[in-house]
């Protein structure tokens, strides 16, 4: 049936993915968070990941989103896909076990690769989580008489990197596992979704230059013509020189325009 006149039909709204990343060692429960996130229930034994992707419809803040999760390789032979895991997302998520003291340790390594795949330098480290939407996660929480990782040792790491969201989770008894993967898909909507969606072009800077090279070619090729003789004898000598003039001149405003123009439509 035709909508009624006067009245547009709703178009459907595309929803809209986050794609997320889940780093750590091998054994500290990435898997295991992931399927207790997707399918609601816990995975015992380890079966050591190579690469996997998870789909995960959710509705977050009142908008119905999409989690793209890659679950990737922990085992140190796969640091070399580490690159091409981040070039790939826009979330991260960094997992080490509360009783692993050695995949606490490699947390860094996974924060500073991922800052220098974002050119965050050494300097600006304190700035990351203004910067990236990263989460570190102590996995096993539960299993409070074997930890090794006091939580405060996690929130001192999570203040080294500017503040980054911290939690301890348990795969076993889902503690915090949604609200991990929820802070950081809203992190990527918040600080890089909107924030690419929002860049100024930077060509506006570029326009009063363009105005002003243009006049002093202007200027430069009048003086030239008039040093050696009177404009109206250069004219009538040249007539090719006052067509380049107006070529150069007609060309450089074009630029102008359209400059603005793309410049106008890009900030709206």
């Amino acid at each position: 049936m035709p909508a009624p006149r006067g009245k547009k039909q709703d178009k459907k709204t595309k929803v809209e993915e986050a794609k997320l990343v889940v780093f750590g060692t091998g054994g500290v429960g990435k898997s295991a968070l992931i399927v207790q996130l997707i399918q609601s229930q816990f995975v015992e034994q380890y079966d050591p990941t190579l690469e996997d992707s998870y789909r995960k419809d959710t509705n977050l803040d009142g908008k119905d989103i999409i989690m793209d999760i890659l679950d990737t390789a922990g085992q140190e032979e796969f640091h070399s896909l580490r690159d091409q895991y981040i070039r790939q997302g826009e979330g991260y998520l960094i997992i080490y076990s509360i009783n692993n003291r050695s995949s606490f340790e490699e947390v860094e390594t996974f924060l500073d690769q991922i800052l220098s795949a974002k050119e965050i330098t050494e300097d600006l480290i304190a700035e990351a989580a203004q910067e990236c939407a990263v989460v570190l996660v102590g996995n096993k929480c539960d299993l409070v008489d074997q930890r090794k990782v006091t939580r405060e040792e996690g929130e001192q790491l999570a203040k080294k990197y500017g503040g980054i969201s911290f939690y301890e989770s348990s795969a076993k008894t889902r503690v915090n596992v949604e609200e991990a993967f929820h802070d950081c898909a809203r992190q990527v909507f918040q600080k890089v979704k909107n924030k690419n969606g929002k860049k100024k072009c930077r060509m506006m800077w570029f326009e009063p230059q363009i105005q002003h090279q243009s006049y002093h070619i202007f200027k430069t090729i009048t003086t030239t013509t008039t040093t050696t003789t009177p404009l109206t004898q250069q004219v009538n000598s040249s007539p090719l020189v006052l067509l380049l003039m107006l070529t150069l001149i007609v060309y450089l405003s074009i630029i102008i325009v359209i400059t603005y123009a793309w410049c106008k439509y890009l900030n709206t």
